[in-house]
């Protein structure tokens, strides 16, 4: 019997994602041979960068040509430049270099290797929620993710015209990790004070960060779990929450709001850093396949819908919730904000 033709259009959705693997690849490996950091400063040609860099000529223009057509180069005749963002992220020395987090893809490479064991069970790869655990790997990811946050958490400062607040602004950063989101803040206003909640081991990455951004003497350190760290009442003119939601889970996440509105003065500002969901969980892309993520890294971690945030910062005491609108990203802001 013949088999019937179906007029369909060709897989180039499914293609994509497939081949997006080699793109990864050829990024991680020109950060692995320095080609950014050999290209800093300069035009050159793939035979100028392979002597410099002693590499293959066929090869490293083979290199250079895919990392142009993935707009990390510019290209002009024979001679490769970089972009603002391959300067900006790509380059060794520049203080946002984010090879430490492409150095923590074997981390989550293991998880999501096993993921059909875990929609085979439900059951998670890791816990990195239970403090046993998240001492050590949120050390390492705050490090690793810091040069994804900065740009934002300095317009986030902006739009919230924090550098232009009068007398002392009471701020915790609960979470703090690197103190990302509160750093900008610090450097544009003399009177922010912040108060740095987190395990122990990973305030020690905050110390760092507020040292080497000229801040140190406006943090103070809050260590522990949130849940064992009592906090006053009615103290802070900001609380960040950033990027905690999703690892704590539904039950957790309304606790933990609860929590931040009752150390929150009348009229403070409640920031929340998360990726949202659209309210059909059908999209962005990112945000679906982050809460994926949580399923293979905690027990209850999840994704929450703009709606479902805004109810729950409701449901805590808090108003005028909405997703803020930052500039690049469009409709797909990670920032929300309410009053107390």
């Amino acid at each position: 019997m013949p088999v019937t033709q179906v007029h369909t259009v060709p897989p180039l959705k499914v293609t994509g994602f497939m081949f997006s693997v080699w793109a990864y690849q050829v990024l991680n490996s020109a950060m692995e041979l320095d080609m950014f950091t050999a290209l800093k400063g300069s035009k050159s040609t793939a035979s100028e960068l392979a002597a410099r860099a002693k590499l293959d000529e066929r090869a490293t223009r083979l290199m250079l040509d895919a990392l142009t057509s993935m707009e990390l180069l510019k290209k002009s005749g024979e001679r490769y430049e970089l972009t603002d963002v391959a300067e900006n992220y790509l380059v060794k020395d520049s203080p946002l270099y984010f090879g430490n987090f492409l150095n923590m893809r074997s981390v989550h490479k293991d998880s999501w290797e096993k993921l059909s064991d875990t929609v085979r069970t439900g059951k998670p790869q890791n816990k990195v929620n239970q403090q046993s655990e998240g001492e050590k790997f949120f050390k390492e990811l705050t490090v690793a993710i810091f040069p994804l946050n900065y740009s934002t958490a300095q317009t986030l400062s902006e739009e919230l015209k924090v550098s232009s607040m009068s007398g002392e602004v009471r701020v915790l950063d609960l979470a703090a990790g690197s103190g990302v989101w509160s750093l900008p803040m610090a450097e544009g206003n003399k009177n922010v004070k912040v108060d740095a909640l987190d395990f122990p081991p990973v305030l020690e990455v905050t110390k760092e960060f507020a040292t080497k951004y000229g801040v140190a003497d406006r943090y103070q350190y809050l260590s522990g779990n949130w849940r064992e760290v009592k906090l006053q009442p009615e103290h802070y003119d900001i609380i960040i929450l950033g990027h905690i939601l999703h690892s704590e889970g539904k039950k957790a996440s309304e606790e933990l709001l609860k929590y931040c509105a009752a150390a929150l003065k009348k009229g403070g500002t409640l920031i929340i850093a998360e990726f949202m969901e659209n309210e059909e969980r059908s999209g962005p892309i990112f945000p679906t396949l982050f809460a994926i993520n949580m399923l293979l890294a905690t027990e209850t971690g999840c994704v929450f819908t703009v709606e479902e945030l805004k109810t729950m910062i409701q449901a805590a005491g808090m108003k005028d919730a909405h997703r803020l609108k930052l500039p690049v990203y469009g409709e797909e802001s990670p920032i929300m904000v309410a009053k107390k």
